[in-house]
């Protein structure tokens, strides 16, 4: 296994993905190393659905039929270019991994923080999925913040979707990544 450091520097987001996707062993791994994610109040805010096969199509209706009401919302109605666009848009990897935040927010850890308690485990799932060779790209957009497409997933109006991890094999590899430079992100603090 690359050294923790290298893994963390080289791990890119890939749009470009296709089959194989992580077995249900890796896919057991992978999840592990999100439940390790710092968590303060061990609240464990974070909840996953995996989705694959035929059921990449099912999420696709989902996404057209939550895109079709907000659209309707506003007086219009989806073209036939935008229902075939995203009908297609989970078809794109042969594996999603939907990431949500259960937030409590009456408790005394601010949401925040659960917030980020949910980012750091998907910094883990990301970093796990490069450790096995699988590419991984991490897409919001506005599916995410759809309530139909929360509770079609099995999740409360009040949660939030994190993003969609889009996991696969990589087609190709990324052009090799350069290093932000770390005098532009840090600085020694004077007092």
């Amino acid at each position: 296994m690359a050294d923790l450091i290298e893994l963390i520097q080289s791990r890119q987001s890939n749009p470009l993905l296709k089959a194989p996707s992580p077995s249900e062993q890796e896919w057991q791994r992978v999840i592990e190393t999100a439940c390790c994610a710092p968590d303060h109040g061990r609240l464990r805010p974070w909840q996953f659905r995996l989705i694959e096969g035929d059921n990449l199509k099912k999420l696709g209706e989902v996404f057209i039929t939550a895109q079709t009401k907000a659209l309707a919302d506003e007086g219009q109605l989806p073209t036939e270019q935008q229902i075939n666009r995203t009908k297609g848009l989970p078809l794109r990897a042969p594996a999603i991994l939907a990431v949500v935040a259960t937030l409590q927010e009456e408790h005394k850890i601010p949401v925040v923080e659960q917030i980020s308690a949910v980012a750091a485990a998907t910094q883990n799932i990301q970093l796990a999925l490069h450790s096995l060779g699988y590419g991984c790209i991490w897409r919001t957009g506005d599916f995410a913040f759809y309530d139909d497409v929360k509770k079609s997933l099995g999740f409360e109006v009040s949660d939030e979707i994190i993003g969609f991890l889009y996991v696969g094999t990589p087609d190709k590899a990324p052009a090799p990544r350069t290093l932000q430079p770390t005098e532009s992100c840090f600085k020694h603090w004077q007092g």
